[in-house]
């Protein structure tokens, strides 16, 4: 995740933590003049210094499809703890370019941001009125049940038999897997936007279950989840489920986890 991560999430650290998205329970899915549209980005944390200007650009799609008429500011809206954070937008008037600016440090300070998170940015319109950010990240309490088996690389074996192995960072209180699920993706032809049901039989091995493609914004799960990637190319998100994983060559394990992995689909401006 870079170098200067700050493990103890002291308040004057780097910066980290996690915003769960939801389904957006509170908010009707539907608008006066009918169904909301989407618009989904992806950014990755590059620099702590949240403070020293312009520190985020929207993307020109984003703002031609979403912002007819610029509004001066716009409402982070962090749905776990259901707060609200008024950050103020910028607008270059030659390009159809746009940035978060004043009040993004305060919510970034407060979310705990780290150089080498990734963020979600989720617009629904019309109109715009707030923008849903969320990191995700495994489920700690697995990361912490299972700190003793877990090594800094996880085997995954396929239906056939063939084994993966993908990168854990071996932090139980930020725990993510940093690489090598995008060869995973390649191996079984799978889409984009796709769940992937993979589950835990101790000592350090996992095995695919089954996959599920998404295809709406109401698939995702509403779970605690951080969103990591290797080099800006696949996400993953995590839940737990109380299913019996049990083999008589394998250690019993009561644990499942899904893994949940989107295309970033990163713009060269982003």
């Amino acid at each position: 995740m870079g170098e200067g991560v700050n493990d103890s999430r002291s308040a004057g650290g780097n910066f980290d933590d996690s915003i769960e998205i939801s389904s957006d329970s509170h908010r009707p899915y539907t608008s006066i003049i009918g169904p909301l549209k989407e618009e989904m980005w992806s950014k990755l944390v590059e620099s702590l210094e949240f403070n020293t200007g312009v520190v985020h650009q929207i993307p020109a799609r984003v703002v031609e499809n979403c912002f007819a008429e610029q509004p001066s500011s716009i409402l982070l809206n962090d749905e776990e703890l259901g707060e609200e954070h008024q950050c103020f937008l910028k607008r270059r008037d030659t390009t159809n370019e746009a940035f978060l600016a004043k009040g993004w440090y305060k919510f970034a300070k407060g979310k705990k941001l780290m150089k080498g998170d990734i963020l979600r940015f989720i617009i629904r319109y019309p109109p715009v009125e707030e923008i849903i950010v969320h990191v995700e990240q495994i489920e700690p309490l697995f990361a912490r049940k299972h700190n003793a088996d877990l090594e800094s690389t996880w085997s995954i074996v396929y239906n056939e038999g063939i084994s993966h192995r993908v990168v854990y960072n071996e932090n139980e209180d930020h725990p993510v897997l940093l690489s090598e699920w995008k060869e995973l993706q390649n191996h079984y032809l799978l889409p984009d936007d796709v769940m992937v049901i993979v589950g835990y039989y101790g000592k350090n091995l996992f095995e695919v279950v089954a996959f599920k493609e998404i295809n709406r914004f109401e698939d995702l799960l509403n779970v605690h989840s951080r969103l990591t990637n290797h080099k800006g190319i696949y996400v993953f998100d995590v839940q737990l489920t109380p299913l019996n994983v049990s083999s008589i060559f394998l250690v019993e394990c009561n644990m499942l986890f899904q893994v949940i992995w989107y295309d970033v689909r990163m713009d060269d401006n982003v």
